[in-house]
């Protein structure tokens, strides 16, 4: 059974060394991998037209695998040998300027406040594998590389930085990174705490009632926003609805007949006229 691999095509702006890395494993799987290499890398057990096969093969999944603009620049190659040698001189420069860029990045690289800490992880691990890529003898050593990161971390992570310089006398790359995940996690925890802590809380109610009427309807809506005059707490006192009224005295009023015929008296007053509350009323009802 033979297996797909989809690998986004090279567009001349992405990361060369980890594109030629996959297309060196599709080859691989596909059992033509030596065709990059030359056709003299062949095996002599082979047949010439096994051989052709092989070569086509491989030249058509390179090209493949690569957009358009990159595709005219390699066009006047005719194997695979000739496109991925002049991939390799026009993406994979091993001159000493190129080497001296790629470490000035390395070594002032400072980590992006706008991604997050996988991402720029994920740069840093690019930029050294670039160096690698063109022709570094010597990989950076991993105390070498968690200076470089220990350097570009923003102060947040400041406790985490004191820590590994001080209190360890050797730590690997892998566990700087995992002392870096950790401390990140508890910075999100944090940050999602002092939200929750800076929740607004409501304000304590004040009754600034005066009238009898005008209590009642404070109890049922919540206090006045605003102070009124004398004329509009009249307004307002004639807009009261009823039902709500009726019902706040039905909760007060205790169930005897005394009580039953006050309530009767005050059905009509609501009905009829408003103002005959403010004769005291309610008063009596509230001190059945």
């Amino acid at each position: 059974m033979s297996l797909k691999f989809n690998i986004d095509k090279f567009d001349g702006t992405g990361d060369f060394g980890i594109w030629r890395r996959k297309v060196k494993a599709l080859l691989s799987q596909q059992k033509i991998l030596k065709a990059i290499e030359g056709p003299n890398k062949l095996p002599d057990a082979l047949t010439d037209e096994q051989k052709d096969d092989m070569l086509e093969m491989a030249l058509w999944t390179i090209i493949l695998n690569l957009y358009d603009n990159v595709l005219r620049k390699v066009n006047d190659e005719s194997t695979a040998f000739d496109v991925w040698k002049k991939l390799e001189s026009l993406y994979l420069t091993k001159s000493l300027t190129n080497k001296i860029y790629l470490k000035e990045c390395l070594f002032s690289f400072k980590m992006d406040p706008s991604k997050c800490l996988g991402q720029n992880l994920d740069e840093f691990k690019r930029m050294t594998i670039e160096l690698a890529n063109v022709g570094e003898k010597r990989k950076l050593s991993d105390e070498n590389e968690v200076i470089i990161l220990l350097n570009s971390l923003p102060d947040s992570f400041k406790d985490v930085k004191a820590a590994i310089k001080y209190g360890r006398s050797s730590f690997s790359l892998e566990e700087c990174i995992s002392a870096l995940k950790s401390k990140n996690l508890e910075l999100k925890i944090e940050k999602k705490d002092l939200g929750k802590q800076h929740r607004l809380s409501f304000s304590i109610a004040q009754h600034t009632t005066k009238e009898v009427l005008e209590y009642i309807h404070s109890d049922l809506w919540g206090p006045a926003k605003v102070e009124r005059s004398q004329n509009q707490l009249e307004i307002n006192e004639s807009l009261v609805d009823y039902e709500l009224v009726r019902d706040r005295v039905r909760r007060i009023v205790k169930p005897n007949s005394m009580s039953m015929q006050m309530l009767s008296i005050l059905h009509c007053a609501l009905a009829k006229n408003w103002k005959i509350l403010n004769q005291g009323l309610i008063k009596k009802l509230l001190a059945l």
